[in-house]
């Protein structure tokens, strides 16, 4: 009994030491998480706080959705299409582009549409120079099995209006501004070459796969608004005092599984 009593004793103290290493190693470990979790906290708000300033200095970053739809269309009509003059299986006698396209009719949608093919520029096939004040509205219906299968698409306006070229951003091919529909990551990019605006807003549109998409801008000299599906995405300045605008419309530059955009009902007035 006393045999057994002492080596209890002596395995007690000769494990004291490690038990309290281990202890003040726990300790420590404990204290120096903590250290790294207040450290990471403060470079993250420094980050945040760095990143909204920059974004109120330059209009650059994340943009939220306005449910307010206050676009007013203007009464002065300068430009229409609906396609209903067209020939199926034809491009369209008013429009130009890269790649060509053809209107169609779409099951259980009324009248015709432009088909846009993929990696395609379309252009009114007109001198037409857009005012100073104006508001342009157009239609984009979608077909795929998911929006995931569309492809970036774009539309904006440019110092000219050339439909030699694919249009992907703002800053390339003579383009002023720029709205990119990314339906992959679900948010809309909008940027200008003329303001140095380059923002993103987060926008379900996953829940476009087979769907009406209205779009509506309205152009008040330097500034610029812009509502997709009666929600306002922008409303900053996007143009230099006096620059010359062309519309322009970038189909998707790839469809998966069968996908297809479509456009029409197009209405610009001043």
């Amino acid at each position: 009994m006393k045999s057994f009593s002492i080596k209890g004793v002596m395995l007690i103290l000769c494990f004291a030491p490690l038990v309290s290493n281990a202890q003040f190693l726990k300790k420590l470990q404990k204290k120096v998480e903590n250290t790294v979790e207040s450290t990471v906290d403060n470079v993250l708000d420094e980050d945040s706080n760095s990143s909204q300033k920059s974004q109120e200095g330059t209009g650059k970053g994340a943009s939220p959705i306005e449910e307010t739809y206050d676009f007013v269309a203007l009464d002065s009509l300068i430009f229409y299409e609906n396609f209903a003059l067209e020939k199926n299986g034809r491009m369209p006698s008013h429009w130009k582009s890269n790649l060509g396209g053809s209107i169609v009719e779409i099951p259980a949608e009324r009248g015709k549409w432009l088909k846009l093919n993929a990696g395609a520029v379309y252009r009114i096939d007109s001198l037409l120079q857009l005012p100073e004040n104006f508001t342009v509205e157009f239609e984009l219906i979608t077909r795929s099995e998911s929006a995931e299968d569309i492809g970036a698409m774009q539309f904006g306006f440019s110092r000219d209006n050339s439909a030699k070229d694919y249009i992907r951003d703002a800053y390339n091919d003579n383009a002023i501004t720029c709205t990119r529909l990314h339906f992959h990551n679900q948010d809309i990019v909008n940027a200008s070459s003329d303001s140095d605006v380059s923002n993103n807003t987060n926008f379900p549109l996953a829940n476009y796969s087979n769907s009406t998409l209205p779009v509506a801008i309205s152009v008040e000299g330097q500034l610029m608004v812009l509502y997709i599906d009666n929600k306002k995405i922008l409303e900053t300045k996007m143009f230099a005092k006096g620059t010359n605008k062309y519309f322009y419309i970038s189909a998707p530059y790839k469809y998966d599984v069968d996908a297809a955009v479509y456009f029409g009902n197009v209405r610009i007035a001043r």
